[in-house]
């Protein structure tokens, strides 16, 4: 399992794990996609945010440990697409007008098109393009909207899950047929585990180069949290009504949806209403 989630693939996972994950809302992190990079990019903002480092070398950094990321993926389609649109996400996010983010956005979004057309109708394609968007303009509001309830760090981590995920919502719906509602808590208590998970494991592979000894304890100790993480996805996969299955909604689901968040958080053209 942590290989699968570290450096991609299913291959291994039983499928009872799986559906446990699927049903909090959490299998996309069992192998590596957009999820992972959002992960890994909150992980550095907060940090930086705590140790009072400017933004432009915040960028700089998560850009450096993205693409490093990537590298030891490999660059398959996938793993390609979620690293374009997270140094998408990081430039738009250093960039202090939302117009600007969007003209990011879009534009890495259009170049990945004109290579490969076909990705429009790619699911994992649509997910990271939403789930940036989502992380571009939902984590602001939402990041504000939680340090008035919680600890700043716990905060900015479940920030970052929520606002990927309200950002995806109707898609994964309109694909899944499913709405978590365990997926609020699997947020809050699994998911800082599995960054945790993640950026020690990262940080094994790294040192095993250097020094084995030091490598293999990072990757037990992050093999020891995970299996934590997943005694945790258990209880909370077996919670009634963890799960609901949605029926096919209509188009006019998402856009009510949409325009609702947009009206809600008051998201451009309408951010300098009031």
């Amino acid at each position: 399992i942590l290989i699968g989630m570290v450096l991609g693939g299913y291959e291994g996972i039983d499928s009872t794990t799986v559906r446990n994950f699927s049903t909090t809302g959490l299998v996309h992190i069992l192998s590596v996609s957009g999820s992972h990079i959002a992960l890994l990019v909150g992980f550095v903002l907060s940090l930086c945010h705590m140790l009072k480092l400017p933004r432009q070398l915040t960028v700089v950094l998560a850009a450096v440990i993205i693409i490093f990321y990537t590298l030891l993926c490999g660059f398959s389609p996938p793993v390609l697409r979620s690293l374009l649109m997270g140094l998408a996400m990081l430039v738009g996010l250093s960039l202090g007008r939302s117009s600007q983010r969007g003209t990011i956005l879009g534009a890495t979004a259009f170049a990945m098109l004109c290579y490969r057309p076909l990705w429009l109708w790619d699911v994992g394609f649509q997910l990271s393009f939403l789930s940036t968007a989502g992380l571009i303009y939902l984590l602001p509001p939402c990041r504000d909207y939680l340090k008035r309830y919680l600890p700043e760090l716990l905060a900015d981590t479940l920030a970052v899950a929520v606002a990927a995920q309200a950002a995806a919502l109707p898609l994964l719906v309109h694909y899944f047929h499913q709405i978590s509602l365990s997926s609020l808590a699997a947020n809050l208590i699994v998911v800082p585990l599995v960054e945790f998970v993640l950026v020690v494991a990262l940080v094994g592979l790294v040192l095993s180069i250097l020094c084995s000894v030091l490598g293999s304890f990072c990757l037990v100790l992050a093999a020891s949290i995970l299996g934590i993480s997943l005694r945790l996805t258990d209880y909370l996969a077996a919670i009634p009504w963890a799960v609901v299955t949605v029926g096919a909604l209509p188009a006019a689901t998402a856009l009510i949806y949409y325009l609702g968040l947009w009206l809600a958080l008051a998201l451009p053209p309408m951010e300098g209403l009031s």
